[in-house]
């Protein structure tokens, strides 16, 4: 049976891969994290090179996925060397380690490699990332790339679903639910993914055996003032709770981009991915 270690396994597409998917019944799955709970059954910090070969001599790994990262974005920007430590020279640590052992490498970024001046985005343009959460996130990207193993970097959108941490989906839920108030900006457009199609395009990435550069996402553009109104209209909460806003009100450390959301031809016809729509997949997480 072909093993496979997860990093990040709990986190939001950890735990889809783990119990949405069909992962852990067709493959040997080693669910690793930083910290030793959860879902985790091994502790692996991915920036320390010791903790990654120990690992992988132990389990000879056919496959790596790698969803471990540091991915509070305005935090990346106090927390410089963490956040080079995690997002990128883990990733030469990884490569290093799937070199040694001709493992293959499935890797899980970002679209804010782009500057969000002209999305939706397909594989071929150009990345210019604006915050150092987004630099790292690229260059790791880099790293992988340029190394002699297979690779696949898989790049995706505000992640939502069902999960003990809270996402934006979830905290707007129970925000509303809770009858407070919310302010939500209306200038910052993404394509939110549902961690389940996610987990899903990742079994199928396996599945298929391809290589080099995907995106995955979902296929609705949305703000996230969008996305509360969507929820308190299909709740039946008070739209009034949510007071829309712009993000020059908010004093972030992090320049995120305004506009991106991908181009999902190459997914879909090499793939054959397909995205739940936002309205369903609120179905799936609070029934």
């Amino acid at each position: 049976m072909m093993r496979i270690i997860l990093t990040g396994a709990n986190g939001l597409l950890g735990s889809s891969l783990l119990h949405n998917s069909s992962l852990a019944k067709t493959y040997e799955v080693l669910p690793t994290s930083y910290n030793l709970s959860g879902n985790a059954k091994v502790k692996m910090d991915i920036s320390s090179n010791e903790d990654v070969v120990k690992i992988f001599e132990g389990f000879k790994p056919h496959i790596l996925i790698n969803a471990g990262a540091m991915t509070n974005v305005d935090l990346c920007e106090d927390e410089r060397e963490r956040c080079y430590q995690v997002n990128t020279k883990a990733i030469e640590y990884l490569s290093g380690a799937c070199h040694e052992h001709g493992t293959k490498c499935i890797h899980i970024s970002t679209d804010f490699v782009f500057d969000g001046k002209s999305g939706p985005y397909s594989e071929v343009d150009k990345p210019n990332p604006q915050s150092y959460y987004a630099t790292c996130k690229l260059e790791g990207e880099k790293i992988l790339a340029s190394s002699e193993i297979e690779g696949v970097i898989v790049r995706t959108i505000l992640v939502y679903g069902k999960h003990t941490t809270p996402n934006i989906a979830t905290w707007l839920y129970e925000k509303l639910k809770n009858n407070e108030e919310v302010s939500l900006v209306d200038d910052h457009h993404r394509m939110p993914t549902y961690s389940n199609d996610l987990a899903h395009a990742i079994i199928n990435v396996i599945e298929k055996g391809v290589l080099g550069l995907y995106h995955i996402s979902g296929s609705e553009m949305m703000t996230p003032f969008d996305m509360g109104i969507k929820i308190a209209e299909k709740f039946s909460f008070d739209p009034k709770l949510i007071s829309r806003t712009n993000s020059g009100v908010f004093k972030q450390k992090a320049v995120k981009p305004k506009k991106t959301g991908f181009i999902l031809d190459k997914a879909i016809s090499e793939l054959g991915y397909s995205t739940t729509k936002f309205d369903d997949a609120l179905d799936q997480i609070f029934s």
